[in-house]
């Protein structure tokens, strides 16, 4: 049986579950330097995000990317940083936990670990995939937090496979048309 493409897409910001960022974690949407900001250890937010697309057939795997993320600390020196801890869930189960670092006074892209399971085995369901939630925490900031952790995007990287080509049994005989017109208004048309 022919397999489906192979498509890479990105679950995006769909609304905030809670939020006690600073600047709201709403303006993680999009890549457009507009920044969520948390200005204290223990900030926190939780995010839902887009469906799965209509031809998504099968999760390859998922990651979590943080885009253009900024440690805004005047004071600190080039190896300090800010960690910036992020949970998938589905709001009842936790599936990964990932700390991310984010060094100070740059303008960094992060991205967590390929997941290809939800749990170790089990390949990533449309019905996980679709109630998945992003946490983003700042958990910890050296020398301190200083201005604050800025993110400009937050989401999942998707890699799916689409719905596979319907077959068609070759066995089944075939009409031969030898002359004359022939109209066709509806079914699939195999050239073989």
């Amino acid at each position: 049986m022919p397999l489906g493409r192979i498509v890479t897409t990105n679950l995006t910001y769909s609304s905030a579950v809670s939020d006690s960022f600073n600047i709201s974690i709403t303006k993680v949407s999009t890549l457009d330097t507009t920044f969520a900001v948390a200005n204290a250890i223990g900030q926190a937010a939780v995010i839902a995000l887009t469906d799965v697309p209509a031809d998504f057939h099968e999760a390859i795997s998922i990651k979590v990317r943080l885009d253009d993320v900024r440690f805004v600390n005047p004071a600190g020196s080039k190896s300090n940083a800010a960690t910036i801890r992020t949970t998938l869930s589905d709001g009842s189960t936790t599936f990964y936990t990932e700390d991310l670092s984010a060094l100070v006074n740059q303008s960094v892209f992060l991205e967590g670990t390929e997941r290809t399971t939800s749990n170790g085995s089990a390949l990533w369901t449309s019905t996980q995939l679709n109630d998945l939630r992003l946490g983003i925490e700042i958990t910890a900031a050296v020398p301190d937090i200083g201005s604050g952790v800025n993110i400009d995007f937050a989401y999942v990287e998707l890699k799916y496979r689409t719905t596979p080509p319907p077959t068609y049994d070759s066995s089944l005989s075939r009409p031969i048309i030898q002359q004359g017109t022939t109209i066709l208004s509806n079914g699939t048309i195999i050239i073989d």
